[in-house]
């Protein structure tokens, strides 16, 4: 509403504007950049108090047009061009989209350019925002290390956050709705995050490549007893393939 007002009182002390005693009229638009739906109102008369409501013919009154970024990424089917690869990248809901646009965007920008330069240093700059160290994200300088373990120590940080906040919204909705489902939800929640801790040990101990093909074993699997079991076969076992194996007869 600000925005407008200025743009209003500029246009007004244009001398042809001036003579005309007629305005343009203007297009307020809202780029939401964040990751959540938008969940405020775009008219301004919706956040009045509702004694107000007999005042809005003498109230000031404006409506925004909403441009979400992220409801645009989730709405994609394709990638056509390098802005929906970036968009893709930005709002991926998981590891495996973000890989995916990475791979695009790869493919797509020339090597060494300033293009290239420019996207590793506008998504290490997303990771600090998000909660990653300066001091790790140094370490992502080409766009290779946007698929590194550096990166995949954050997704899975990044990973238990997202399932500490839908626990969190988890269990209130249990509030409202009842004690017995919440209870479902935070136990699949749980399972969720068991299963993002193997896979980052995994990783530790024996490599990306292992700790991959080990995420999609345990795909699916919400047995705590199974879990468990996963749990000391990363402690046993003495190579990627090993663990594999007997993780495959587990599952």
């Amino acid at each position: 509403l600000v925005e407008t007002a200025l743009a209003y009182d500029y246009l007004s002390k244009d001398t042809e504007a001036s003579r005309e005693r007629r305005l343009p009229p203007v297009l307020p638009i809202v780029v939401d950049v964040g990751g959540r739906p938008w969940q405020l109102p775009t008219r301004l008369e919706d956040l009045l108090a509702e004694e107000a409501q007999g005042f809005l013919s003498f109230a000031l009154g404006q409506e925004f047009v909403l441009v979400s970024e992220a409801e645009e990424a989730r709405g994609l089917e394709r990638v056509e061009t390098t802005r929906e690869a970036a968009l893709k990248l930005r709002y991926a809901a998981n590891r495996a989209e973000y890989r995916e646009a990475l791979a695009v965007l790869a493919e797509w920008l020339p090597r060494d350019s300033a293009a290239r330069e420019g996207l590793v240093a506008w998504v290490r700059s997303l990771m600090i925002e998000a909660g990653a160290t300066e001091a790790e994200m140094a370490k992502v300088t080409q766009l290779e290390d946007l698929g590194g373990p550096v990166v995949d120590s954050w997704w899975a940080r990044e990973g238990r956050e997202l399932r500490r906040r839908g626990r969190e919204e988890g269990e209130a909705k249990g509030r409202r709705e009842g004690r017995q489902e919440g209870r479902r939800e935070a136990e699949t929640i749980a399972r969720e995050d068991q299963r993002a801790t193997l896979v980052r040990q995994a990783g530790r101990k024996f490599g990306e490549a292992a700790a991959g093909e080990l995420a999609a074993l345990l795909d699916g699997v919400s047995g705590p007893e199974r879990l468990a079991e996963v749990a000391d076969l990363i402690i046993d076992c003495a190579s990627g393939p090993e663990l594999l194996a007997r993780a495959a007869e587990t599952a």
